[in-house]
């Protein structure tokens, strides 16, 4: 996510930008602006108002977005006790 809010800063003359994303992508974009992790709920609103300044000198590099492998299960999900049950 903060790649993509580099390049839309660096390309994108707009004075107003919006985003509309599910929670997942939101947190992301959180979590990249610094803000605190925030919950929301299926279909919530959280409004982010956002100030960008150049700053001179050296980017530090984030980490690569998204991860280069898919993250690994410790346990088979068919066989947890939730869905066993059913």
């Amino acid at each position: 996510m903060t790649e993509l809010l580099d390049d839309i800063l660096a390309n994108d003359e707009s004075t107003f930008i919006s985003f509309t994303s599910h929670s997942g992508a939101i947190g992301s974009l959180l979590e990249a602006l610094g803000h605190r992790e925030f919950g929301l709920e299926t279909g919530g609103v959280i409004p982010v108002l956002v100030k960008a300044e150049t700053v001179n000198g050296e980017r530090k590099q984030p980490a690569i977005e998204p991860s280069e492998t898919a993250p690994s299960c410790t346990v088979n999900p068919t066989q947890t006790a939730s869905l066993a049950s059913l």
